[in-house]
């Protein structure tokens, strides 16, 4: 087995590490060899002046048995293609897909994390969705669950519809326990019904800092649908 499913989202700060992190600790726990790779990782200077790698950072935390990597780290939080200006940094996407590729070889399952939505620049003519065309692989969507999702979602995967991207699915994120709100409680049937679309999880709204990588794991296996694992290339 060997897989790589590209992980991109609705917007900025929709939980598209947390995924990642669920999923890889899923899988692991199945006992697929899991890696995760970041291939442009923006914001990446921290408070002590150094650069990190914040999101495969967030990954080791949890587990240590999860393959990383990242492949370009640039210190200011914008799309990559400011960020790389700003540093000076021109990135190449054919070296990022050959890191992809040679990741991907030490894992049973890859998981590429993008950055931001699936519109962001990554320079001068290339956008994620641009990236994603090129690498080949099927995406996963993440989108939150709040107002206005219906509307991001839609425009998403119509636009990766567009571009020819095999989608396996909509993962729903940060859903609010015991909510009454009808925009929320009405958004899994709502996104199906207008995209045809599978919604392959929906994951609740959780404090990670009171979780540990056993309690992320049965959160995902009591709302993820592993069915996507088993795509055919």
């Amino acid at each position: 087995m060997n897989k790589k499913i590209f992980i991109t989202g609705t917007d900025t700060d929709i939980g598209k590490t947390f995924v990642t992190l669920g999923l890889s600790l899923l899988t692991q726990n199945l006992g697929f060899k899991t890696g995760v790779i970041k291939p442009f990782q923006s914001g990446a200077l921290n408070n002590e002046g150094n650069l990190s790698e914040i999101d495969v950072d967030f990954i080791k935390k949890y587990s240590k048995n999860i393959n990383t990597k990242t492949t370009y780290l640039l210190k200011a939080p914008s799309a990559p293609s400011v960020a790389s200006q700003l540093d000076n940094v021109e990135i190449n996407l054919d070296f990022a897909k050959e890191d992809i590729e040679i990741f991907s070889k030490q894992n049973d399952i890859t998981f590429i994390e993008g950055s931001g939505g699936i519109c962001v620049p990554i320079d001068n003519k290339n956008l994620i969705s641009d990236f994603i065309k090129q690498l080949n692989i099927p995406i996963i969507i993440v989108t939150g669950s709040h107002l206005g999702t219906i509307n991001h979602t839609l425009l998403t995967i119509k636009y990766a519809k567009n571009m020819n991207l095999n989608i396996l699915g909509v993962i729903i994120n940060k859903y609010p326990a015991n909510t009454n709100d009808l925009s929320v409680i009405s958004l899994k049937d709502e996104l199906k019904r207008h995209s045809n679309v599978k919604i392959i999880g929906v994951i609740p709204m959780i404090k990670l800092k009171n979780k540990i990588d056993k309690d992320i794991i049965s959160l995902f296996k009591e709302n993820v649908d592993l069915d996507f694992l088993y795509f055919e290339k």
